[in-house]
């Protein structure tokens, strides 16, 4: 299940505990945002997992033409 764990460089899974979690208004009031705009656009990740995954990318692209020449 989703609830409780969040996906760190697209293949890992990190609990978060319930005290981790910001329960402030404001802090709702962006995660509503952040889903209604998922639902709309397609997408599931955050943006801190887009970097992640941008940042393994251009690692992993470098290896291979590292490898390759």
């Amino acid at each position: 299940s989703a609830v409780g764990s969040r996906v760190k460089w697209g293949l890992f899974k990190e609990k978060v505990m319930p005290e981790d979690i910001d329960r402030s208004a404001n802090a709702e009031q962006g995660r509503r945002e952040l889903r209604e705009a998922a639902a709309r656009d397609l997408v599931n990740i955050d943006e801190a997992e887009r970097r992640r995954r941008a940042t393994a990318g251009t690692g992993l692209a470098v290896a291979a033409v590292l490898l390759a020449g």
